[in-house]
């Protein structure tokens, strides 16, 4: 990987080499001669010919220069499980899971740290702008606090309860008609990031995700129900936004 990253530091870019024939021309416009003939500009095309074709080579050069980094890499996958009854009172709704990174990919995985939230979702909303506000806040202010370090093959676990108020999930229905009673489904999604560096790159990474919290038929987990086990509750990917991995 260090090899790879010096030959790329050394390769002049598409930039640099244009601003090299550039340079050329003018200087070659510039300098005393007779006036241009054939032979002259056949030449500036020349030029200009190889100018355009190692900028190509540079630009496959670091094409593939970048998706020998990307095998290389650590890539984070990751396992949700339900670990708790969910639980509803007149203050919101409770629930736990046990939430496994895996290091999927080739190299040691630095620095994880698992941002999970729930939020009220029904199964058709766009949680891309959530999942955007998660991950932008998904660091520690102290970045060794709680963080982990991944070999590649392995995982762990890490056990996280989390609630949701009830005022949330009352606000999420929208205005009810007066006198109404408040509905009994409770729409609920799982929504986080695990955030990560490693070696070979100076920036995060980060795998997000997006779960709706349902009963084992599809449908939404009710108030009059509760307290629901966790062996009649499935997690299942959510429609729109929430999934990705950089």
């Amino acid at each position: 990987m260090q090899g790879g990253a010096a030959d790329e530091r050394d390769l002049p870019t598409p930039t640099e080499i244009i601003d090299a024939v550039l340079y050329w021309l003018r200087h070659w416009w510039d300098a005393p001669r007779e006036k241009s003939k054939a032979a002259d500009w056949t030449m500036v095309g020349l030029t200009v010919l190889v100018a355009g074709a190692a900028i190509v080579t540079a630009l496959i050069f670091q094409a593939q220069l970048s998706l020998m980094r990307d095998a290389d890499r650590p890539w984070i996958d990751l396992d949700v499980s339900i670990d708790s009854p969910l639980t509803y009172d007149n203050t919101g709704v409770r629930i736990g899971f046990n939430i496994s990174p895996k290091n999927v990919g080739r190299s040691p995985a630095q620095n994880i740290w698992i941002s999970p939230t729930l939020t009220p979702a029904f199964m058709g909303d766009d949680l891309s702008e959530i999942q955007k506000r998660i991950c932008e806040n998904a660091r520690p202010s102290h970045e060794g606090l709680l963080s982990y370090l991944l070999f590649p093959g392995n995982h762990y676990t890490q056990p996280v309860g989390l609630d949701l108020s009830a005022t949330a999930i009352s606000s999420h229905w929208g205005k009810l008609p007066p006198n109404m009673e408040p509905p009994d489904p409770i729409p609920l999604a799982l929504v986080g990031c695990i955030d990560y560096t490693y070696e070979a790159s100076s920036r995060h990474h980060q795998t997000g995700f997006a779960l709706d919290v349902v009963m084992k038929g599809g449908l939404l987990p009710l108030k009059s129900k509760t307290p629901i086990a966790s062996e009649d509750l499935v997690l299942r990917a959510h429609s729109f936004g929430g999934h990705f991995a950089n």
